[in-house]
């Protein structure tokens, strides 16, 4: 039956998640009393407010209704010897429309051998994209992130260094990257991720990241609208990133390009989708920044109607995010934005439409080094 053909991939992986879970709880219950300096806490505390309209695919939130979101992110770090790291990273958040939802996202060891050579495994962050690095609210110069491909976790792994201004993360993983929201039901399968960089100096890095591998999943969604025969393996998606990062005096500044592909069912060739992004910070007052971004992300839309028809079209969406933020302290940061979007006529005209569409946002975000609270009080 479909259901169960789609269900056993996603109960073996499921299955594997608990099996890295239940090792690593026993090894911080290992190490817990003997090195308990080799422990570490950190909890990132935010909180939202949104207001933005009723109907855009990108902005909109709670139905253009006010809506408050309170989140905690965790990451949990033990170091039972010397080189070997533990790493745990959950989060849960809860908004006033009723949602919650929350997931252990990062489920990771890892070994250094030297600068050069570290080895990790586990649940691990996919090193395709630049902006994963900046995902989370204390480094994100905005409250909003950028419509190309969402920070993504697969299980994996990964060799990594850095060797002088050369720096390299290259392994394999069994989920592609994508965004759920133009993608449907992702499958897991083994494909090859890298990522390379250089730095010319200190204000400017350069990188590169691509993976290949097949995309669709075999749940009921997929597999009851492929035409008969096709295998959803068979489907390929491939990715290639280009990202720059300049700093220099009180600016900061980011830009990426993503170029993909893909094979869409009932198409005879692939389908190209291109997006770019460029963000840039600017420090006025050890306290006070002010923000911006802007990209174009004509991302490829994916939606299988029948066995005989599948939409396969890029979809161009431009979007400009303005802001500012006040630092309390270190760990403490205020930030403002409004964001604005802007979906140009489909092409061709038979491609899904989408209204254009704002958001204003308020974040505050606050980081605990729990090790450190307890050290103080006790």
């Amino acid at each position: 039956m479909p259901t169960e053909t789609g269900a056993v991939p996603d109960e073996r992986r499921a299955g594997v998640a608990r099996c890295l879970a239940a090792a690593l709880l026993a090894l911080l219950a290992a190490a817990a009393p003997c090195r308990a300096q080799g422990i570490g806490l950190l909890v990132l505390a935010d909180g939202e407010g949104w207001l933005t309209d009723s109907a855009s695919f990108l902005t909109a939130r709670n139905q253009g209704d006010p809506l408050a979101i309170g989140r905690l992110t965790a990451w949990l770090t033990v170091r039972p010897v010397p080189r070997l790291e533990l790493l745990a990273l959950a989060w849960g958040e809860a908004g006033s429309d009723g949602s919650r939802v929350g997931n252990v996202d990062q489920l990771q060891a890892r070994y250094t051998f030297s600068p050069a050579f570290a080895v990790e495994g586990g649940k691990i962050l996919n090193p395709v994209g630049a902006f994963a690095r900046r995902r989370f609210s204390n480094v994100n110069p905005l409250v909003g992130r950028p419509d190309t491909y969402p920070p993504g976790y697969a299980l994996g792994g990964l060799v990594s260094g850095t060797l002088g201004r050369f720096d390299y993360r290259l392994g394999a993983v069994d989920e592609a990257p994508l965004d759920p929201r133009y993608i449907p039901e992702p499958g897991h399968a083994l494909r090859p991720v890298g990522a390379v960089g250089f730095r010319f100096g200190a204000p400017l890095r350069v990188g590169v990241s691509a993976t290949h591998g097949p995309y669709l999943g075999d749940g009921d969604t997929v597999v009851n609208n492929l035409p008969p025969g096709l295998d959803p393996d068979t489907m390929m998606q491939t990715l290639v990133g280009v990202e720059a990062h300049f700093s220099v005096g009180h600016l900061d500044a980011y830009g990426e390009f993503l170029w993909s592909r893909y094979d869409v069912p009932t198409y005879a060739t692939p389908i190209d989708g291109r997006g770019w992004y460029v963000e840039a910070r600017y420090t006025l007052s050890p306290r006070v920044f002010v923000a911006a971004r802007v990209e174009a992300n004509d991302y490829v839309f994916v939606l299988p109607i029948n066995q005989f028809f599948w939409v396969g079209n890029p979809r161009m969406v431009q979007d400009v995010e303005v802001g500012a933020g006040y630092r309390f302290g270190a760990t403490t940061l205020l930030k403002a934005s409004y964001r604005r979007d802007r979906w140009p006529d489909p092409d061709p005209p038979a491609g899904p439409a989408f209204p254009d569409g704002y958001a204003w946002a308020v974040q505050f975000s606050h980081m605990i080094d729990v090790g450190q609270v307890f050290a103080k009080r006790y």
